[in-house]
């Protein structure tokens, strides 16, 4: 048919696709979890929690729906977590020590993160650095992969195929 436009069908990175899904999963997932958080004295942290829930779960969508603009958001989003992990054990020292304290009870949002930690708990062990290692080498593959040049041409725009003109004879006479 003429004027018709095929697109090129590309293949998809399957750690791309995995990866999508895990980050529409985490932040579903954290979306829920904001809701169970006391309100009352964890205001704070549940802005966070749904701030940092909503940006995986719109990452992860357009991951999934091959947007460049999320490709991006995802390199810089690691590359944050990486530094973060790197220069401040943010992970263990916020979010587990959160964690902890929820579970033990303590609803203190004035209080540091940290300060309920102390008592029972060991300072942060070998393992945990380990575990913060391996967070930031998966990243850091991440990163890799997502500025391949085979993973970036998948959020290129569709190429069209060629479209031959009609060839209209004009006939003299």
């Amino acid at each position: 048919m003429a004027g018709t436009v095929a697109s090129v069908e590309r293949p998809r990175a399957v750690a791309v696709s995995g990866l999508a899904l895990l980050m529409v999963a985490a932040g579903v997932a954290a979306l829920a979890g904001s809701w169970v958080l006391p309100a009352a004295d964890l205001a704070i942290w549940q802005v966070r929690l749904v701030g940092l829930a909503s940006l995986l779960v719109v990452v992860g969508l357009g991951l999934w729906h091959r947007m460049n603009w999320a490709r991006c958001a995802a390199i810089g989003m690691f590359a944050y977590v990486i530094y973060a992990q790197l220069n401040g054990r943010w992970l263990q020292s916020e979010v587990l020590g959160l964690f902890i304290d929820s579970l033990r009870g303590v609803h203190d949002a004035g209080a540091a993160p940290l300060a309920s930690l102390g008592d029972g708990l060991p300072p942060a062990s070998a393992s945990a650095a380990g575990l913060g290692l391996a967070l930031c080498v998966a990243l850091g593959w991440f990163i890799t992969h997502l500025l391949s040049a085979p993973v970036r041409a998948e959020f290129l725009p569709p190429v069209a195929a060629p479209i031959k003109p009609n060839k209209r004879v004009k006939v003299s006479t």
